[in-house]
């Protein structure tokens, strides 16, 4: 595909990755004439290449390398981009250096608990989600953040990051 915008020198794209998102392009076809060789030949018809859709990006604070693992492959898998930490300094620091727009935290965590984590995500409006297998109650102040109780199945994880993120 070659780039074809008015004003602008015409460009070579070797393959998808090269091309810009909203430019246009017109296709070199491979046309087999009939009891001819192959000819390459150009397509009248333009091609606009569609801006990519930005991917959820989610933080994700579970201290059972097993119940991460599980976790990170599920909302993967439904096309999430996923950020992972074990103990809640590293999830602070992931916080700091990145943008989210959802996250889903262990209660407790065998370093403590993931409260001051979820203050952090409350300051910075992000939405998240509590995972607990145990009936200790919630601190009144996160009374309102959805809770998932362990185990869960993924479809279940998946619907409740669906249903926090379609507010936004």
């Amino acid at each position: 595909m070659y780039h074809n915008e008015p004003g602008k020198s015409r460009h070579w794209a070797a393959s998808l990755n090269q091309l810009s998102p909203g430019a246009r392009y017109c296709a070199m076809l491979p046309i087999r004439l009939p009891g001819g060789p192959l000819h390459i030949r150009r397509r009248a018809m333009p091609i606009t290449i569609p801006t990519p859709i930005p991917v959820p990006r989610v933080l994700v604070l579970e201290d059972e390398e097993l119940i991460l693992v599980d976790i990170e492959s599920t909302l993967a898998e439904a096309h999430y981009e996923v950020r992972s930490a074990a103990t809640a300094k590293q999830a602070l620091a992931l916080l700091d250096g990145q943008a989210f727009d959802v996250a889903v935290l262990d209660v407790g965590l065998r370093s403590g608990k993931s409260l001051a984590v979820a203050d952090a995500l409350l300051k910075r409006a992000i939405p998240f989600i509590f995972s607990t297998g145990s009936s200790d109650p919630i601190p009144v102040e996160f009374a309102a953040v959805p809770v998932i109780m362990k185990p869960f199945a993924g479809m279940e994880l998946l619907s409740l990051v669906g249903s926090v993120l379609a507010p936004r």
